[in-house]
């Protein structure tokens, strides 16, 4: 179980929810992306966060940087949610829980 004030549930999938300090609700995987297919990994596994808003509207991706913390605290969600970009949702939808 992640211990984050601000996560709602995580899933066998290997997803979590987060409330970022606006108070939005998103839906935090890890994802890599191999030979052009999108694949979903358990979380601090991907080469990508992916952050599907709850409420609706594109996903984002953040992207690590070799030897970056995938760690999933409050903190660094909240960072990675900032440094994050606007992502296509097609072929990742399926990711959402």
């Amino acid at each position: 179980m992640v211990e984050n004030p601000h996560t709602a549930s995580t899933s066998l999938t290997g997803s979590l929810r987060f409330t970022d300090a606006d108070g939005r609700l998103w839906q935090v995987s890890d994802y890599s992306v191999i030979a052009g297919d999108f694949v979903r990994r358990e979380l601090q596994q991907g080469s990508y966060r992916l952050f599907f808003p709850v409420d609706g509207g594109p996903p984002r991706s953040h992207f690590f940087l070799p030897g970056e913390e995938r760690d999933t605290t409050d903190g660094l969600l909240s960072r990675q949610l900032a440094s994050s970009r606007p992502t296509p949702s097609e072929g990742i939808t399926a990711f959402k829980d």
